[in-house]
């Protein structure tokens, strides 16, 4: 489950001094007294990040004009429910991935020098992958193509929101957007034809009949996946 107070000292200065690179807005975190209540982040200006626990949160994202994430299976789940992303890779310290497999990442981690080593490795990997214009976002692959933006390596936060309120001033772009995701996540039904596939193979097909919602043999009209 999600600790909130660790996630808080992520906008909290003391703990995150990366901040300062990006902006250095900090936030403190608010939980409310009741429990139905979701808590939030709330920033110097009284922006209030509302955090949501449920997972996975469908309902709330298939709400969102758009979305601002980072690379991973998120940005298919975004696509898949037709949801428009901008996806971010900042590269503000370079350093900070040391997850590197046999000598990479012996010499990352060692004391004294690991800092300096996981610099130059990682400025290297950016580098290439730089100049050979890899796509980030899977709906991107699935299209080689950008069709949802990637910011990627150094960038003000001032560049970001100037793009989030050009979407919001010119709703027909995240139309396109959604348009495109609805092309490239193709026809919905997957899971439906992959599960009959499995059943007739083992026997089943020919009768007819299924799993329902409780685990009860039924009609495959019944089904619901």
């Amino acid at each position: 489950s999600l600790d909130l107070h660790f996630l808080a000292k992520f906008a909290d200065l003391e703990h995150n001094p990366i901040i300062n690179k990006i902006g250095g807005v900090t936030a403190q975190l608010v939980i409310p007294p009741s429990p139905s209540q979701n808590s939030y982040l709330l920033t110097p200006k009284q922006v209030k990040v509302e955090i949501i626990k449920q997972f996975p949160a469908y309902e709330t994202l298939s709400q969102c004009n758009f979305c601002l994430t980072t690379i991973g299976a998120n940005t298919a789940e975004l696509a898949s429910l037709g949801v428009p992303m901008i996806v971010i890779v900042l590269a503000t310290q370079i350093d900070a991935m040391r997850a590197w497999d046999g000598i990479p990442g012996i010499l990352v981690n060692l004391p004294w020098v690991g800092t300096l080593f996981a610099t130059v490795i990682n400025w290297l990997v950016w580098q290439w992958f730089k100049k050979h214009k890899h796509l980030y976002a899977w709906p991107n692959i699935w299209a080689q193509e950008e069709i949802v933006p990637e910011f990627v390596g150094i960038f003000s936060p001032q560049e970001l929101a100037n793009h989030c309120l050009d979407w919001l001033k010119h709703p027909e772009k995240l139309a396109t957007i959604r348009q495109r995701l609805s092309q490239v996540r193709g026809e919905p039904g997957a899971a439906r034809r992959i599960a009959e596939l499995v059943c007739d193979q083992l026997g089943c097909g020919g009768l007819g009949v299924g799993f329902g919602e409780e685990g009860e043999m039924g009609k495959r009209g019944d089904w619901d996946i």
